[in-house]
């Protein structure tokens, strides 16, 4: 799952909410002005500007379009590899009976 940090009145905050609902990805938007415990870790961790988005292996910043593609990609194999486990333990549950 993608997680991107963002804030109200960030333009390309919502430029990238609204690509993450057309490519129909799982995300969990995360509003840092109500979220300071947030706000405070990805600052300390030296991210100054949203959007910041955030999957399993990598954490960046900015409305890089290539970086969101590489995203979106990621989380949809991810997707696959969690439904083809879950079909094949279904599989081996339905032989174990």
């Amino acid at each position: 799952m993608i997680t991107l940090y963002g804030q109200p009145s960030c333009g390309p905050c919502f430029a990238v909410r609204r690509k993450l609902d057309k490519a129909n990805v799982p995300y969990e938007y995360v509003d840092l002005a109500e979220n300071q415990q947030q706000h405070a870790r990805l600052q300390a961790a030296g991210y100054q500007q949203t959007p910041i988005i955030e999957t399993p292996t990598e954490r960046f910043s900015g409305n890089d379009p290539d970086k969101i593609d590489r995203a979106i990609e990621e989380v949809r194999a991810m997707e696959v590899q969690r439904q083809q486990h879950t079909t094949e333990l279904s599989r081996h549950q339905g032989v174990d009976r």
